[in-house]
């Protein structure tokens, strides 16, 4: 699959190969570089709900309470508490927790919350503190590395997944395998460009993938897509927003 893109400054790239050719730095094969400018652009933005959210923090209950309908049409279960097995969730990328809070809290008996920066695990840990029954994390996802002993109901990745380089985003599915809990599952909520193109972010070096190049990493890791959906009622000069 080689789809077409472009950047916030008209810059056009024929394919993916150019892009990845022309952003990364090949000296650097953790692509600290890459993930840097995230760094840096989260650094600038203020730890609250609207900081988090762009200035858009309207859309949080709307879209907390669709996200909540996707699980539960996947699982089958409104929540998955049980008090014999208790059920574990990861917030991928949480900020200062807002999805757990609002959303992963409601659904399983302990929640990890896992941000790169360290300002916005202090201010979740200071919010919500022992209510998660579960740690906070300050590393970058495409850094985690699954401990043996904690395994996942959820594993919640939204408005995270845009940072990854491709490889990265296989390697983060491969690492999924075994951080399941037996009948866990990964869900991946974010933009998407909703067309058969790219967008390069350069200000945060993120790139706001097509539904195609979601469901092409998906297949190139070996997964089965059980579940997809959009995000209804967002306003109309926001990315369409997918839910796979």
């Amino acid at each position: 699959m080689d789809l077409a893109g472009v950047d916030a400054q008209g810059r056009e790239f024929s394919g993916l190969d150019q892009l990845w050719d022309e952003v990364l730095d090949k000296s650097d094969p953790d692509n600290k570089k890459w993930y840097q400018g995230a760094d840096e652009y989260w650094k600038n933005q203020e730890p609250t709900v609207e900081g988090m959210l762009g200035g858009y923090g309207k859309v949080s209950k709307v879209d907390l309470a669709t996200s909540w309908k996707f699980i539960a049409g996947v699982t089958g279960k409104k929540n998955l508490r049980n008090k014999n097995q208790p059920s574990r969730a990861i917030d991928m990328g949480a900020g200062i927790g807002r999805i757990t809070e609002g959303l992963l809290m409601k659904i399983c008996d302990e929640v990890d919350l896992l941000d790169q920066n360290e300002e916005y695990v202090r201010v979740a840990e200071q919010n919500l503190g022992g209510k998660t029954n579960g740690q906070f994390l300050s590393c970058g996802i495409q850094d985690w590395q699954p401990a043996a002993d904690r395994l996942y109901d959820i594993i919640w990745v939204q408005w995270v997944s845009l940072y990854f380089t491709d490889d990265d985003f296989v390697r983060f599915f491969d690492k999924c395998v075994n951080a399941l809990a037996p009948g866990g599952r990964v869900y991946v909520k974010d933009n998407c460009s909703g067309a058969d193109t790219f967008q390069l972010d350069t200000d945060d070096n993120s790139i706001c993938r097509s539904d195609e190049m979601y469901r092409a990493i998906f297949s190139r890791a070996g997964w089965d897509l059980v579940g997809d959906g959009i995000q209804e009622h967002f306003p109309q000069e926001l990315y369409q927003v997918r839910m796979y």
